[in-house]
């Protein structure tokens, strides 16, 4: 059975899984902050367990403005947020890729730490397909 088009019916949306691509019409931009760290930016870091032995934990980014952990929302032209807690994604596509408020985008995730974003417009002009 092909799920894939079974779209979720609520408000958040997030990015694709990885082998797909997904086109998304972005009106604002802004930085927020989830209830579960989960869903926002976090980063692995090495500490020293008291028998000397070393682990990785889960550790927050902080948003040097605020000092709390954030991710990344985008309200959508249909209403629904893209929400982004993925460092990693934020990175590749919205910094790199210059992604601003009223853009057009179509991201693709071809594999694991692989995203790639195309503007392909803004959201007040007719998308080109």
């Amino acid at each position: 059975m092909d799920y894939s088009k079974f779209k979720g019916g609520g408000k958040y949306v997030y990015l694709p899984v990885k082998g797909d691509e997904e086109t998304y019409e972005i009106v604002r931009m802004s930085f927020g902050r989830a209830d579960l760290d989960k869903f926002n930016f976090n980063k692995k870091e090495v500490i020293e367990l008291p028998d000397k032995t070393k682990a990785e934990k889960t550790v927050p980014i902080l948003n040097p403005d605020t000092n709390l952990p954030f991710n990344l929302q985008c309200e959508l032209k249909d209403g629904k947020i893209l929400t982004v807690g993925g460092w990693c994604a934020f990175m590749s596509i919205f910094k790199n890729g210059d992604v601003q408020d009223g853009d057009i985008i179509k991201v693709s995730h071809p594999g694991q730490g692989d995203w790639r974003v195309e503007k392909i417009g803004k959201c007040d002009q007719e998308i080109p397909f």
